[in-house]
């Protein structure tokens, strides 16, 4: 088998990966693999791809042999029906970094267009952050004018937002600058100055706001935060005497629908109409040093076993180790250590053929901290668990899962201790208020953490997979005020606590209906 050029670069890197697992290759079976790799499973990282081939040697003896071309199609036949089970089973996964698509913006200053995602893409510039404010402040923009409602974009097509309903509603900033008093409508990015001074930014200029008489809504306003103020300009401040933000509109339900959530193959159909209910169950906060964990678990799996309930998907949302645990520690040991008594422990309740096992990663397990959206947790670390789970995926954080046509994001965050410090106004003391609020913030701002970025750093390449465009039917938030429920618009909201060692979420979604119970089994 001949190689092109740019296959034979590609040859040359899987057997550098494959040369650091101790895995020898014969060039025909190289070659093979290569070949597969690219029209079968681009999607996932050469890295993940040469983990397989590694546990398939693994799992049969023969780790210490050249691959040839006869093991080279039995490791693709392996790797294919993990893959059939994968596309068979009734929730389907969309990464963060390969498959959310992208809104960007058009040649013209009023259009926005959408288009595929490119893929990985670490390295960020100012223009890459200008242009997510821009698209985001547009799209909320469209929001506040009630402008004309927005349909499903295809690839390629464009949306326009009218900016000539700007005047009759709203006053650019840069209006103001011309007279010495007007009571006028802003709309824009909340900033701080120096010295606990607010100011509001449009994409004509900025200008400082007295904050001290503001009625605001039941929102938590932050800087980052698009926002409508209301008041009056006395030629040197802004004396906002309302301020609000843009309302959750239906109308833009669809206006990032990417194909990959709306569009189910053939075969998932057929599972839909055999399979009337799905169940599902979250748990988050898994401390595998801690023995108590392991025990209660198995409480809980026991008992879905001795209730003849098999679950379809089992979502983990970390943080996977305890905080008590000593920095001096070997933390990568004990993380290895407990995926293998997770893997032995799922595959004794769970049959693995028919439930499929998400991770999601927490702010503090390893891998790159402090940035969203968070990669996810190293295929090597997962080992343990892929060799007795073979239908188990290292999800991003956030991430979006369909299940039966219902767009589910899953966000393990210590979000309220993010925005509650660093809210304008003072919040109140009612925790279930609270919990109301966040929730609020979030989809009417669109994101799953509206800061600016010296308050939460993000990949600005792939900024967009926080973003709430369209409101999902369900949001899961790992974020630790305690077990809630709450509905906002369409969505569904659920949050689960941490540490999690007294109760455990039993969430079962039904197709036609779905119900969400709250089930304290531990």
């Amino acid at each position: 088998m001949k190689s092109t050029p740019s296959q034979a670069h590609l040859c040359q890197q899987l057997q550098l990966v494959l040369k650091k697992r101790r895995v020898s290759v014969q060039l025909d079976a190289l070659n093979r693999l290569a070949d597969f790799y690219v029209k079968n499973v681009e999607n996932e990282s050469l890295s993940a791809f040469a983990s397989k081939i590694s546990e398939f040697l693994s799992r049969c003896g023969s780790r210490n042999t050249i691959v040839s071309l006869q093991v080279a199609e039995r490791i693709i036949e392996d790797i294919l029906k993990v893959l059939n089970r994968k596309q068979s089973h009734p929730t389907r996964i969309i990464d963060s970094f390969r498959e959310v698509p992208i809104l960007s913006l058009g040649s013209e200053s009023s259009t926005i267009y959408l288009k595929e995602s490119t893929g990985l893409k670490v390295l960020d510039t100012p223009e890459n952050m200008l242009e997510q404010y821009k698209i985001r402040y547009r799209l909320l923009l469209s929001r506040a004018l009630e402008s004309k409602k927005a349909t499903s974009l295809g690839q390629g097509e464009r949306l326009a937002i009218f900016h000539k309903e700007l005047s009759s509603s709203l006053t650019p900033i840069q209006n103001l600058s011309s007279t010495d008093r007007l009571t006028a409508n802003l709309f824009g990015i909340l900033g701080k100055f120096e010295g606990n001074k607010y100011f509001i930014e449009d994409e004509t200029g900025y200008i400082q706001l007295d904050l001290s008489e503001a009625c605001s809504s039941d929102r938590i306003y932050t800087q980052g935060c698009i926002v409508l103020v209301r008041g009056e300009w006395n030629g040197q401040l802004f004396r906002v005497t309302n301020i609000e933000m843009p309302p959750l509109d239906a109308s833009l339900s669809n206006i990032m629908e990417p194909k990959a959530l709306c569009q189910v193959i053939d075969s998932e159909v057929d599972v839909h109409e055999k399979q009337q209910n799905h169940i599902m169950v979250i748990i988050s906060e898994i401390w595998l040093d801690h023995d108590s964990v392991f025990n209660k678990l198995e409480k809980l799996f026991s008992s879905l076993q001795a209730d003849d309930v098999c679950p379809d998907t089992v979502v983990l949302m970390g943080n996977f180790l305890s905080p008590s645990l000593n920095p001096d520690e070997d933390h990568l040991l004990h993380f290895n250590n407990g995926f293998q008594q997770l893997a032995s422990l799922l595959h004794e309740y769970i049959p693995n053929e028919q439930c499929q096992v998400v991770i999601i990663p927490g702010p503090n397990d390893p891998g790159i901290k402090n940035i969203l959206p968070r990669p996810p947790i190293l295929e090597s670390l997962l080992n343990p668990l892929r060799h007795l789970y073979k239908c188990s995926t290292a999800a991003s954080n956030p991430v979006r899962i369909v299940c039966q046509n219902s767009n589910i994001i899953f966000y393990r965050d210590n979000i309220e201790k993010k925005l509650v410090p660093h809210s304008i106004f003072l919040l109140p003391n009612n925790l279930n208020r609270l919990r109301e609020m966040i929730v609020q913030t979030l989809l009417d701002q669109g994101h799953l953490c509206p800061l600016p970025m010296d308050m939460q750093p993000v990949f600005w390449n792939h900024e967009q997979s926080l973003w709430l465009f369209p409101p999902p039917q369900f949001l899961v938030l790992g974020c630790g005020l305690e077990s809630f429920q709450y509905t906002y618009g369409q969505t569904k909201c659920f949050g689960t606590a941490y540490p999690n060692l007294s109760n455990i979420d039993l969430k079962k979604l039904y197709k036609k209906k779905i119900e969400i119970t709250v089930q304290k089994t531990l």
